[in-house]
Order: structure tokens, then sequence, then C-alpha cells
């Protein structure tokens, strides 16, 4: 999600505590192998990402037929931020300098009462988190 540990590890914790099976990702791509071997339900990703950008590794994700409806979580470094360049087809944006936390739980929330990934009949829902 974040290229840091700490931010990474701490939506780490929140998704496995919503019971999510989690894996994480160092950067965009190792996060596009672990796609190879693991189809997550959701898939939370910071837009600037090392060796490829999260937007990039959001197109690969939509690109694939076992991924390409899954929730998408971008996390951005700014509200605000000038957003002229490449747009992403994350279908939810949250922001680093909002507690993450809170808003990703406001996301799944709203999953849930759509009848979302939260709701999702399958055991145990997985999530991916690269950064």
């Amino acid at each position: 999600m974040d290229s840091s540990a700490l931010i990474r590890n701490e939506i780490r914790r929140f998704l496995q505590s919503r019971g999510y099976v989690v894996k994480t990702a160092e950067n965009g791509l190792e996060a596009i192998g672990q796609l190879e071997e693991f189809t997550p339900h959701l898939i939370v990703t910071a837009l600037i990402l090392p060796k490829i950008s999260g937007s990039e590794l959001i197109r690969e994700a939509r690109h694939r037929p076992a991924t390409a409806d899954v929730t998408i979580v971008a996390v951005s470094g700014r509200r605000g931020r000038d957003t002229s360049g490449p747009k992403s087809d994350a279908s939810h944006t949250i922001f680093k300098e909002v507690d993450l936390v809170e808003q990703l739980r406001l996301v799944l929330d709203s999953l849930s009462v759509r009848g979302g990934i939260v709701a999702d009949s399958r055991p145990r829902k997985k999530g991916l988190s690269a950064g």
C-alpha cells in the first residue's frame, strides 16, 4: 500500500481484524507477481510505488479476468494536490494525510451495505496491500 512498512503493517492488521487473509508487497512488480498466485477480493495500493506505479498496478489488475471487478482502494499522498496526471481506475481513493484505517473502514462498511466484498459468501476474504 505504501513503501512505508509502518503504514503497510497498520493496513494489514486492520484488514486481518476484518477477516481478510492479507498478502503484502513492497513494490508494484512484487504485487503483480502475487496476482499470479493469489486472487484477492480487495486491493489497497499507493499510487506512488517503487518499480511500477500504483496506477500501472491497477491497470494490470483491471486487465486480468480474475481481478477485473475486484474493489481497488488507491492511497494518494494528499487531497487537493494536482491531479492532472494519469487517472487510476481505482474503486475508491483514500488519503495518507487523514486517518487511513478510518477511511478504509468507511469504504469496507459501504461495500457491506451495498452487498459487496465484505458481505461476500466466500469463507475467507483476501486482500493485497502493495507498497
